[in-house]
């Protein structure tokens, strides 16, 4: 995610939020080095296949280190 900048997520990354410990491996994919675009794309696509608890943990998680 360090170099996206445009098209698909790969599909290993969409697979996350169907995840039980679905946060571990979000750690592993190391937020703080995303680029802008994919920090985009994750938000777009955790907001619409996460329930609103869920969705609040990522945006505490991830959105902390911008």
């Amino acid at each position: 995610m360090k170099e996206f900048t445009s098209g698909k997520i790969a599909k290993p990354f969409k697979a996350i939020p169907l995840l039980d410990h679905w946060e571990k491996v979000l750690e592993m994919t190391k937020p703080k080095e995303w680029s802008p675009h994919a920090m985009f794309a994750a938000t777009r696509m955790f907001a619409s296949s996460l329930d609103q608890y869920r969705a609040r943990v990522f945006y505490e998680k991830v959105h902390y280190y911008y």
